[in-house]
């Protein structure tokens, strides 16, 4: 009897110290409270689960809990308009703070970062940090990069001078991790992109980094239609004549999610290479000849004729096939626009690859118009007045590369002419090359006039 009473006083006395928190509830955790000037971190529990697939490449970090420390003490969802991490408000403009959305089981979350103008007395980097909530209000500082540093070293380096608020945006890619973008400008005008990633396994990882001529370098997207988002960087070259020109030549670099290497790839227009269906073969690899010669106006009804014909063949490659179309219709398309809209059409109609709606731009002028360097309405008053060289240069540069794929292309030897004439009236090759386009189209009055003209 007395031994049974023993067991109900033991029992009821550890009742009543779970009771009162003595001893820790199983399953329970616990927040270390800060304490400035302590060399000691708190811990807080890891909530997010899942591990990434198996065969994962050596560069995924560990999925096990970092060391934490809180950083403001009170009502986390309180406080969020006055949030402060660890005093860098002082140091930056200000700190702005995005609640995030997570996946399944994972604690709440909040990216903080840097905005304004980054300090260069001395020089620090934008930062961005993941905060979760602490059981007893406190910030739990989860993750935190300077975006100078995490550039991937095969792209070029994003280290923006300016955020602005709101300039942190959570994207969808894998639904395994919080995908976040930053977008930032550098210099007199340019811009900076960065895609981030924080996993389960409590780090930020940067994939993608740009840098721009303007802000807007960068954009997230369904490119190739197969419901997971891409990441588009816009590299065009703004500087075809001068900045504020206003002529670009477009050029994207496109990033999409390999969920079986779990990691980003560069998208590229590829061949169909031997394996794959001859008939395929026969329409695929033309289609990526006239995109990297610059015909993209031709190449995307090449491809286009290649995805008809696909259905036939199922045993062809289409992953490849889908980004050769997905790629070569987003250059073509850009380029279509500015064709039309651009501020000068006649050189945007060169590079989407369109040579003779180019030339239908000199139809209206005469001859000694055209082949006036001093004063030919096809430049004079545009934006490539005062920069014939470059004009002349993409000209022949263009037309090279369209004559090595579609050599009988009358238009394209007439505008290497002009641009031969451009850089040097007396040249050989100039006349050469206009006698070539009206050899070549004998039924075409404008073409055999300007070749009278240069005997």
């Amino acid at each position: 009897m007395r031994s049974t009473l023993r067991i109900l006083l033991a029992i009821v006395i550890l009742l009543v110290a779970l009771g009162c928190g003595l001893l820790p509830t199983p399953g329970a955790s616990t927040v270390t409270p800060f304490v400035p000037g302590s060399t000691s971190a708190p811990t807080e529990p890891v909530v997010p689960t899942g591990e990434p697939p198996t065969g994962v490449p050596s560069t995924q970090p560990p999925t096990s809990a970092p060391t934490t420390t809180p950083v403001q003490t009170g009502l986390c969802a309180s406080n969020l308009g006055d949030f402060a991490v660890a005093g860098l408000a002082d140091i930056y403009d200000d700190v702005h703070v995005l609640q995030l959305a997570v996946p399944p089981g994972w604690e709440r979350l909040w990216a903080a970062y840097s905005v304004g103008m980054r300090p260069f007395d001395p020089l620090r980097s934008h930062f961005l940090a993941i905060y979760a909530c602490g059981v007893s209000g406190d910030w739990i500082e989860r993750a935190r990069v300077n975006l100078d540093d995490v550039n991937p070293p095969d792209m070029d380096p994003a280290t923006p001078d300016f955020i602005a608020e709101g300039s942190v945006t959570q994207v969808q890619i894998d639904p395994s991790r919080i995908w976040l973008t930053v977008d930032g400008g550098v210099g007199a005008h340019g811009g900076t992109f960065q895609l981030l990633s924080f996993d389960a396994g409590m780090a930020l990882h940067g994939h993608v980094s740009g840098v721009g001529a303007s802000p807007g370098v960068g954009s997230v997207s369904d490119v190739n239609g197969d419901g997971v988002n891409d990441v588009v960087l816009d590299q065009s070259d703004a500087y075809v004549f001068c900045y504020a020109c206003g002529v670009r030549k477009v050029h994207f670099r496109v990033f999409y999610w390999d969920a079986p290497g779990y990691r980003i790839l560069e998208a590229r227009i590829d061949y169909f290479y031997m394996g794959q269906p001859q008939p395929m073969r026969d329409v695929v690899n033309p289609a990526v000849d006239m995109a990297n010669a610059g015909l993209w106006k031709d190449a995307l009804v090449k491809i286009a004729e290649a995805r008809a014909l696909a259905p036939s063949y199922p045993e062809c490659n289409v992953h490849t096939l889908d980004w050769d179309y997905a790629l070569i219709k987003l250059h073509a398309d850009a380029m279509a626009a500015d064709s039309v809209s651009g501020t000068y059409p006649l050189l945007s109609r060169v590079f989407y690859g369109d040579y003779a709606a180019a030339v239908d731009l000199m139809r209206p002028y005469a001859p000694g118009q055209i082949f006036d360097n001093v004063s030919s309405p096809l430049i004079v008053g545009t934006p490539a007045e005062g920069w014939q060289d470059a004009l002349a240069g993409y000209l022949v540069e263009s037309a090279d590369a369209a004559l090595g794929v579609k050599p009988d292309l009358a238009e394209a030897y007439f505008l290497r002419g002009w641009g031969r004439y451009l850089l040097n009236p007396a040249s050989p090759q100039a006349r050469a090359d206009v006698h070539q386009a009206a050899a070549l189209r004998p039924g075409d009055a404008f073409f055999a006039g300007c070749a009278a003209y240069l005997p």
